[in-house]
């Protein structure tokens, strides 16, 4: 029996990729949208009627196991609030990056009103870390050159280091970097172009890379051909994407790297958070999401980060500092 899952939203991340990953993911079925006015969308050649959320209510959502709330951040505490009496019992909780504003913490609790709450970080599960999950090495340092942006930045390095958490960061004018509990870190140059982006990661082997750096190194690249994805190969060890995620991949962007199909892969990442929710297992992490989110909130603001009782996302004393916070500032609503 198929699963169900209820649309909250409908903007451009709805109509280009949630919308096509359901039309091929085939554990899911869609029960419903919800936006902030009635309305009418289209996908390609399919209409899809989008409910008030003002009328939605505890039999909308009675059979529904899964709600993805993809609206804008400043939005995200106020939903929040709309759905919690109409949760039923077993419904779990899809949200889309980076949670809430770093000034809307506060509303934490407001996400207990789900039987479990993931993150729709499909940067994690881009089929392009395939190969390097294959090797079983443990690769302790990464670079992103053009091609990791912001929070994603971080849930990509997760990918390919180990999902650690963060224990310190910086950045500046050319980029970031960020160090990892068990001494793994990564780096950025900014900004963001996937035109152009390029990726290295080394380990205990031969370095990576998607490109030639200008020595002895293994080779991360696309499989098909110019405007069809099929996979990736690490020399050559081939990983071939199903016929389900070829469906979902779509045209290439600009560019010659494996980036410019950052799009599609993105869309597959999103089908296989789904599948793995389908199948009873975890998507991206709540505390890692959030984590992200506030390392990237500190290097904005002062360029800075380090992991504290009074920083780290994850404890207890940090959130209720963050708690206090946000009612200093006079932002916590009833």
């Amino acid at each position: 029996m198929k699963r169900r899952l209820h649309i909250v939203g409908s903007g451009k991340r709805v109509l280009e990729t949630a919308l096509p990953v359901l039309k091929s993911a085939t554990d899911w079925e869609l029960a419903g949208i919800s936006s902030r006015r009635a309305r009418r969308i289209t996908n390609g050649t399919e209409e899809f009627d989008v409910t008030a959320l003002d009328i939605l209510d505890a039999d909308t959502l009675a059979n529904v196991d899964l709600v993805y709330l993809v609206v804008a951040k400043p939005a995200v505490p106020d939903v929040l609030q709309r759905l919690a009496p109409h949760v039923p019992a077993k419904c779990e909780l899809l949200i889309e990056t980076p949670v809430m504003l770093f000034k809307h913490l506060g509303y934490l609790d407001r996400l207990e009103a789900f039987r479990r709450v993931w993150v729709s970080e499909d940067c994690f599960t881009l089929p392009c870390w395939d190969p390097l999950r294959a090797t079983g090495e443990r690769f302790t340092s990464a670079h992103f050159d053009h091609s990791a942006y912001s929070y994603h930045g971080v849930a990509m390095a997760r990918a390919v280091l180990g999902n650690a958490r963060v224990r310190a960061a910086r950045s500046d004018a050319v980029g970031r970097r960020v160090s990892f509990d068990g001494g793994a870190s990564f780096t950025t140059r900014e900004p963001r172009d996937y035109r152009v982006g390029r990726f290295s990661a080394e380990g205990s082997g031969l370095p990576v890379a998607d490109h030639d750096p200008g020595r002895e190194h293994r080779r991360l690249a696309a499989l098909g051909t110019t405007d069809e994805l099929v996979g990736f190969r690490l020399d050559d060890a081939e990983h071939e994407l199903s016929t389900t995620e070829r469906a979902v991949v779509g045209a290439p962007g600009e560019g010659d790297g494996m980036f410019r199909w950052m799009d599609g892969m993105k869309r597959v990442g999103f089908l296989r958070l789904l599948d793995a929710l389908a199948h009873g297992r975890p998507a991206y992490a709540l505390d890692d999401a959030l984590e992200d989110a506030v390392v990237d909130y500190w290097l904005h603001r002062v360029g800075r980060y380090r992991a504290t009782a009074l920083t780290d996302p994850r404890r207890g004393a940090a959130r209720l500092c963050y708690r206090l916070l946000t009612k200093a500032a006079g932002l916590r609503r009833s």
